[in-house]
């Protein structure tokens, strides 16, 4: 939900701020009107949209007001563009100022009303509120959802061929024993996968579901830091086959403690997300550690295993993961309380890692099925129709992860460098430059080389917000 208590943001012109008791901002479009002699109505052509107009009413008041007002005006007259930071929309980088009125009125001594209007300098730009991270995670979710059933189906097709020629029998044994073993190696229990008689070549879809659940964020490392906010349905969708199996249990490394992290300890929530980004990647890599016999499982695989036999599970693998990266980190860019921790380099390395995998992901799809579409008209599974979607939704997932670190980023003030004038520690910097002692622990969030906060020595230069 958005609310005037939580989204408003102190307004501000080329970095002096003020107070605002009203905005009103207008877009207009320019158009050409083709009119005919004798006919009603006219033919228009949309020819884009015009400068967005933001009219604020500035006010200052007190003793000093005509001293403050004084100064906000000496910033309106300089010539050129600056950076107006709206109490709605937030940032608006390049705005030109093209008027001004200053208002006294003889009822209201030690106040002025300052009206502004300003044009937004840029060509291109929406209009449109940011949308808070709720909103793209929302969005977000649906998404995977879909890429979860593509995903299933471009693996069930490809998996076709294998239970039905002869010649492919070596492959399927192989697939099945790896699948069977990187369960075994996840979760330490394959016993529940036996007793069911579960063929997961003739099923994939079981393994698809036991796997997402071995890795649902909840129950990784970062997932029990968070508080869950989205309430996830479950991403095991049972067939009528698999309606009587239990669920598999969640991912749980030998030795590993399942308490909540101290969260006093330092950069507790990054550690959290690299620890749950290892899993991942070893999900990735276990079929082709196992044909290196670097990992072994329950079932031996064949002899004459080889690597191109893994190639459909190594892509799904790097789909499922590449999905889970990003359900996590929208789970964590919507708790507020945990990424109010976080720096904007820790936003961007999280965006990062989650685009790593989707990369990864949309190469392994495009190098394995690609070739499908140019036999399109001859193979029996449509798998060069079948891969494209899953592509798409895995685009789209980056894009919406991205969209909801820019959000968080857009929300702060901008980074600077800052030269210390005197020494003190880190709460007197933040009195000194925010007003604002508790301050001090963002400051040091922002600076993690610094050793001893209480020994801030003059001539340090310092990360931390300009306001």
């Amino acid at each position: 939900m958005l609310s005037w208590q939580d989204n408003l943001q102190d307004a501000a012109f080329r970095g002096v701020r003020f107070d605002v008791v009203s905005t009103q901002d207008s877009v207009a479009r320019n158009h050409a009107d083709h009119e005919y002699p004798w006919t009603d109505g006219a033919d228009v052509h949309d020819l884009g949209r015009k400068a967005r107009n933001f009219r604020l009413n500035a006010v200052f008041w007190g003793d000093d007001y005509d001293t403050r007002m004084q100064q906000f005006t000496a910033q309106l007259d300089k010539p050129g563009a600056g950076e107006l930071i709206h109490p709605v929309y937030g940032s608006v980088p390049k705005v030109q100022l093209i008027e001004y009125q200053v208002k006294h009125d003889a009822d209201r001594p030690d106040y002025a009303e300052v009206g502004l209007v300003f044009l937004e300098s840029v060509t291109g730009t929406a209009s449109d509120t940011a949308a808070a991270p709720e909103q793209w995670g929302d969005a977000l979710f649906n998404r995977l959802d879909g890429l979860k059933d593509r995903a299933q189906l471009l693996f069930s097709q490809a998996l076709a061929p294998v239970n039905k020629a002869r010649a492919l029998f070596s492959k399927g044994q192989s697939m099945a024993a790896a699948m069977l073993n990187t369960l075994d190696v996840m979760r330490g229990d394959l016993s529940g996968a036996i007793r069911a008689g579960v063929n997961f070549l003739d099923s994939p879809g079981h393994y698809i579901n036991d796997l997402l659940a071995i890795l649902d964020p909840r129950t990784l490392p970062l997932g029990r830091l968070l508080h869950h906010t989205h309430k996830t349905t479950p991403s095991v969708t049972f067939t009528p086959q698999g309606a009587n199996r239990p669920p598999a249990p969640g991912y749980h490394a030998p030795d590993a403690s399942v308490s909540v992290p101290d969260m006093s300890s330092p950069a507790p929530v990054m550690s959290a997300w690299r620890e749950s980004t290892a899993i991942l990647n070893r999900i990735v890599s276990l079929p082709d550690a196992m044909l290196r016999h670097e990992v072994s499982g329950s079932v031996p695989l064949p002899e004459n295993a080889i690597q191109s036999d893994m190639r459909e599970l190594v892509t799904l693998h790097k789909t499922l993961v590449a999905r889970q990266a990003a359900e996590m980190a929208a789970m964590l860019f919507m708790d507020d309380e945990r990424i109010a921790s976080l720096s904007q380099q820790d936003l961007e390395s999280v965006a990062n890692d989650v685009r790593g995998f989707i990369q990864a992901a949309i190469t392994a799809t495009r190098e394995n099925y690609r070739e499908a579409t140019e036999r399109l008209s001859e193979d029996p599974q449509p798998l060069g129709l079948l891969w494209r979607p899953v592509v798409e939704d895995l685009k789209e997932s980056a894009l919406t992860v991205q969209m909801m670190a820019e959000a968080i980023m857009a929300t702060r003030p901008p980074l600077t460098w800052r030269t210390v004038t005197q020494d003190g520690n880190l709460h007197l910097l933040a009195h000194t430059w925010y007003q604002d002692y508790t301050r001090a622990a963002e400051l040091l969030r922002l600076n993690p080389q610094i050793r001893d906060p209480n020994d801030i020595r003059r001539g340090d230069i310092i990360s931390a917000y300009a306001r």
